[in-house]
């Protein structure tokens, strides 16, 4: 081998095939080119065995082809191993005899060598080829390797070098692209009619004919990757990461083989031979590495060059297509080692494009490895070129598609050769981190993904027609994206970009960028700005996905020229945890240095809003020079997200807000909630405290009267037994009674929305009272009392401090007891809320005045039976309950509101019994009573409020039972003539309130 004169390599890689291999690293050779060797871990050395101390092929060479110990059914010896070949040929004998180990098949082929146009004929048997190993081990191919039993032999017409069809035949082929051995031939071919052009035109020899790579343990999953490699010290069967290091790797063409399966072409070259005259002719096709032969031919397609080449002559061989990154030269000279001896022209021999064969000779400086999966062939210099060769750089040259099935990383150089394909397998990558040139296109498809870190030049255009382009580095030139591939862009792009699919990215894009029908653009890989320098045509049916966050920050396109606008706008919301944007944000979307022309046809905010947040709602807002994504309110009303009457009013309300700086925290956190959330916040904001302390206050009114009237019933006259009350002692009819009644009670009301509503109360009553003629008594009470209504669910709570005053009047006529009386109470009421939900936290407080009037009658029919005393009666009472207008303290929530007005109108039936029980000379009166309550009337008191006092709406409290039932069971010791004392418990209950109260009194008559 000759290394290229450093003219040759500057003029071959400068940038003439769009690769400029200054840019480039020159890679170590201990580097692997890529990852797919990786999980291999076996191979296998079968060194010659040429004998006569030939050790290395070098030597082998100068005087022969190398050979191989095997065995092969009887046959134990060396085999020629050729490169220009595929397949075994053996005399049959070897193979037929008693104990070969190998099978007839019945089927028969041809072996067609062109160089001396030698045919030979015969039947194919299967059986176990065995190789020699250099570790003293062998290597074996399955049991159905096939071999070509040789019957018959014919020299046909026309051959350059000499035939001889009387010697025996043993030749191995373990070539790649080659059609010497044709199978599917008939039984009683004649062989004296084949036509040497039809031979060499045949289709290629299928891969299972070729034992180096059919070696056990190479098929699918197992350890050895199918594929082979001449070295100087022999051939190494198994291709791993480590004994492919610092190859450099080409990519074979893809022919149909005899078996009409794949098979892959000759290693692809450019040729040219500078003649000693200083002309220079070449040509571009394919070379072959030939083991087989010494000599050495040459045909140039558009020269018809006859005999020898002239001597002197110098021919430079580019390998692998790599546009002068590899390759060797020698000189025409049998002193040359790396020069065929001899050299000669050749016509066609059924080759269309210009061919070489560059003999065993081509081995001499070069070891060569082939890859029968995914057909590639690999060269690098051996110890016989200078290390250092600078006409030698590890490179990857592609040319045809290439399919991963897993994650494959190339760490070399890459050459496009020609039209590249690459379609990498659902959820795997193959990355080129290394620079990528030639003059070849990128085609990305498949449905994984194509990652592009280096800075790539090469000149045929990127086409992403499915799946994924991941550019971080360089590319030269224009990207074009097809309706099913994605360009995620975070580098730079010189050229522009067409897009039918989808472009995102934050890279920069130094032309313009047009889209079409369907396409999608989403600037950013979560938020970011994407750099356009050109201009930006949006076409119809285009989707700008932009994403955005709570922050003010959104995705972006920044245009150096201008942006005809077209399509729609889609909104995404960046993150899993992300802040929904406040209410009045605005985002920069679109920037255009150059101005814009037209507008988005539609926003699509449904990604975000939608269900998530329903009040939210996107605008876009045009400038001369940008386009704003503005954050507004939808047509969604807040009362949508109601459940209850009080949450939809004052849902109502807060769509009537003006935004204000006032009102905006209230309205934009309210806006931000989901329609689940919206509805507790509207439940927080209605302020139904309210209204259900006027509920709670009409509870409480029940106290003050019944303590009137139980005290008209106490000053009975001495046949009659009262409630809680001493005995009769003494005559009541002249006597002024002064008495105290404490109670304690509490409650529970149902609401109106979340939860009930704790109700607690306490005071104390005291009053006086005398008789009016023989039967009746008139009194005077008053007493103060405390209350308080608590919302936990809400935190929402209320406390009133109460004064009453009243007038109580009772008579007997006979069994018929008339009794009623008049009251009233001022209230000082304050009440506490927290509006809390996600987003917004306030606090409001209120203090105000209110009354509540009452006037109650009673009718009872008193009889006794057995000593029981019975009591039948019907009571009426009219209610008044009013609260005054107020205003809260606080933040945005907090609330104004009219007063309440609430009217009852209350009817009783019951029926009380008394017994009296002496003991110690106490007298112990125990009663009780049972009735039913029914209201007419208000049942739910309403009250009026105001959000921010420009929003109105009304709510309604907790209402009280239609119908409730009353019990009430007590007793009272009369301790002497003039004192008493007595406990009661009195209740109650209805289906949406319920009231229990614990009265103690004390009585003293003057």
């Amino acid at each position: 081998m000759r290394p290229f004169p450093v003219s040759n390599l500057q003029r071959g890689a400068a940038c003439g095939l769009g690769f400029c291999l200054a840019a480039l690293t020159q890679p170590v050779f201990a580097q692997s080119a890529w990852t797919a060797y990786d999980g291999y871990t076996s191979s296998a050395l079968v060194p010659f065995s040429n004998g006569g101390g030939a050790e290395s092929l070098s030597e082998i060479m100068r005087t022969g082809s190398p050979r191989v110990g095997v065995s092969i059914g009887t046959y134990n010896s060396s085999l020629l191993v050729d490169t220009g070949s595929t397949g075994i040929g053996l005399e049959e004998s070897y193979l037929s005899g008693a104990g070969s180990g190998f099978r007839p098949t019945g089927e028969y082929g041809l072996i067609y060598y062109s160089s001396s146009n030698l045919v030979a004929f015969g039947e194919y048997y299967e059986g176990t080829v065995t190789f020699n190993a250099a570790d003293g081990t062998t290597v074996s191919t399955g049991d159905n390797m096939r071999v070509l039993g040789v019957r018959d032999k014919v020299c046909l017409p026309g051959a350059p070098n000499a035939c001889d069809a009387s010697g025996s035949i043993s030749m191995m082929g373990v070539g790649f692209g080659r059609n010497t051995m044709i199978p599917g031939v008939s039984a009683g071919l004649d062989l004296n009619t084949l036509n040497p052009s039809t031979l060499a035109s045949a289709l290629a020899t299928p891969q299972a004919y070729n034992p180096f790579v059919n070696i056990a343990g190479m098929q699918a999953g197992g350890t050895m990757r199918a594929g082979y490699i001449v070295t100087q010290a022999g051939f190494v069967l198994g291709l791993t990461a480590s004994n492919t290091a610092g190859y450099a790797i080409g990519q074979l063409g893809r022919v149909t083989d005899a078996a009409n399966a794949q098979a892959y072409s000759m290693q692809p070259m450019a040729v040219s031979v500078a003649f000693p005259s200083g002309h220079t002719v070449g040509g571009v096709g394919q070379v072959l590495m030939d083991t087989g032969v010494t000599d050495g031919f040459l045909y140039l397609e558009q020269h018809d060059f006859q005999n020898a080449i002239a001597a002197g002559s110098t021919i430079t061989v580019d390998l692998l297509g790599s546009g002068g990154a590899v390759g060797y030269s020698f000189v025409v000279d049998p002193t040359d080692p790396s020069a065929p001896n001899p050299m000669n022209w050749a016509g066609p021999r059924g080759h269309t494009a210009s061919y070489l064969n560059a003999s065993v000779r081509a081995f001499h400086g070069m070891n060569l490895f082939y890859d029968a999966v995914d057909g590639f062939v690999g060269v690098l210099p051996n110890q016989n070129a200078t290390a250092s060769n600078p006409m030698f750089r590890q490179v990857l040259v592609l040319n045809g598609a290439l399919a991963p099935q897993a994650d494959l990383s190339i760490g070399v150089p890459t050459i496009l050769a020609g039209a590249t394909t690459l379609a990498p397998a659902a959820a795997s990558t193959t990355t080129l981190a290394n620079g990528v040139g030639g003059s070849g296109s990128l085609i990305v498809a498949g449905a994984g993904t194509v990652a592009l870190a280096g800075f790539a030049n090469y000149t045929g255009g990127t086409t992403v027609q499915s799946g994924s382009l991941n550019l971080t580095g360089t590319i030269i030139g224009d990207v074009a994206i097809g309706s099913a591939g994605t360009f995620l862009h975070n580098g730079l792009v010189a050229g522009s970009v067409q897009s039918a699919g989808t472009l995102s990215g934050t890279g920069q894009i130094l032309g313009g960028v047009t889209t079409l029908q369907g396409s999608a653009l989403a600037a950013g890989n979560s938020i970011g700005t994407l750099t356009i320098a050109g201009d930006l045509s949006l076409g119809s049916g285009t989707t700008y996905v932009v994403e955005i966050d709570g922050v003010a920050q959104s995705d972006r396109i920044d245009v150096g020229g201008r942006a005809q606008l077209g399509g729609d706008v889609s909104l995404l919301l960046f993150g899993t945890d992300a802040t929904v944007p406040a209410l009045g944000t605005r985002f920069t979307i679109l920037t255009a240095a150059g101005g814009i022309d037209g507008q988005f046809a539609t926003i699509d905010d449904s990604a975000v809003f939608s269900s998530a947040y329903p009040f939210l709602a996107a605008d876009l807002i045009y400038t001369p020079q940008s386009v704003l994504l503005s954050i507004g309110r939808s047509d969604v009303s807040f009362a949508t997200a109601g459940t209850t009457d009080n949450q939809r009013s004052v849902g109502f309300a807060a769509d009537s807000l003006p935004l204000t700086s006032a009102t905006i925290p209230l309205v934009s956190s309210l806006a931000a909630l989901d329609m689940r959330s919206a509805s507790s916040a509207l439940e927080s904001l209605s302020g139904g405290i309210h209204a259900d302390l006027v509920a709670a206050l009409a509870q409480e009114s029940r106290h003050v009267r019944q303590a009137a009237m139980n005290r008209l019933r106490d000053e009975r006259s001495a046949q009659i037994a009262p409630l809680a009350q001493g005995s009769d002692i003494g005559e009541p009819g002249g006597l002024a009674t002064g008495w105290v009644q404490a109670f304690g009670g509490w409650g529970r009301l149902d609401g109106t929305g979340a939860g009930h509503l704790n109700q607690d109360t306490g005071g104390v009553l005291l009053g006086i009272d005398g008789a009016v003629g023989d039967a009746g008594r008139v009194g005077l009470l008053t007493g103060w009392s405390s209350g308080t209504l608590d919302s936990q669910a809400i935190d929402a709570s209320s406390r009133s401090d109460s004064y009453h005053i009243g007038l109580y009047a009772g008579t007997n006529l006979g069994e018929i007891a008339l009794r009623g009386g008049a009251s009233y109470s001022n209230h000082q009421i304050e009440t506490n809320r927290t509006i809390s939900f996600p987003g917004f936290v306030d606090a409001a407080s209120a203090s105000y005045d209110g009354y509540t009037a009452q006037l109650f009658a009673e009718l009872g029919y008193e009889t006794r039976i057995s000593g029981i005393l019975v009591e039948p009666f019907v009571n009426l009472t009219q209610l008044w309950v009013r609260t005054d207008s107020f205003a809260e303290a606080g933040g945005p929530a907090a609330l104004s509101g009219n007063g309440s007005d609430y009217n009852s109108t209350l009817s009783t039936l019951g029926l009380r019994s008394y017994v009296d029980v002496d003991w110690r000379d106490i007298r112990f009166t125990i009663g009780g009573l049972l009735g039913w309550q029914h209201s007419f009337g208000d049942l739910a008191p309403q009250a009026g409020l105001s959000l921010a006092s420009i929003a109105p709406f009304t709510i309604e409290g907790s209402a009280l039972s239609r119908d409730a039932a009353l019990l009430s069971v007590g007793i009272d010791a009369a301790l002497t003539e003039a004192v008493s004392l007595g406990v009661s418990y009195d209740g109650r209950i209805g289906t949406d309130d319920r009231d229990h109260a614990i009265q103690g009194r004390f009585t003293y008559r003057f």
